[in-house]
């Protein structure tokens, strides 16, 4: 019985480290993504730019395999501004990248207003 055991926890090894390393990727896309999302808050909402996609890099991102990494500065969508504010604009920051042959991707968004929270 205890052979048994032992020779199961064994067979599953492969499979636990596999999930480890992809909850690991997983942590690490999220970390790089808020610390962007952050960056791009602390330039304020005048310092934004124009609406469009704009790729970025981060050291953290080697440990990615075939990362790749952007931000898109958006106008906010009518149906959220719902009386045509000018002064939010909606920012998505997206990653991609490799993971046994699928690719594997994070998207975080949020809303910068002129003046800070509303």
């Amino acid at each position: 019985m205890v052979v048994g055991l032992i020779v199961g926890l064994i067979a599953n090894l492969p499979n636990t480290i596999s999930l480890i390393g992809t909850s690991h990727r997983d942590s690490l896309a999220k970390d790089v993504a808020t610390s962007q999302l952050e960056n791009l808050r602390l330039k304020g909402f005048d310092n934004l730019g124009s609406p469009g996609t704009t790729s970025f890099s981060d050291s953290r991102l080697n440990l990615l395999p075939s990362s790749s990494a952007s931000y898109t500065i958006a106008d906010c969508p009518v149906n959220i501004c719902i009386n045509g504010e000018t002064d939010i604009k909606q920012v998505t920051v997206t990653l991609s990248w490799k993971e046994k042959n699928q690719t594997r991707s994070i998207k975080l968004s949020t809303f910068i207003s002129k003046g800070g929270l509303k």
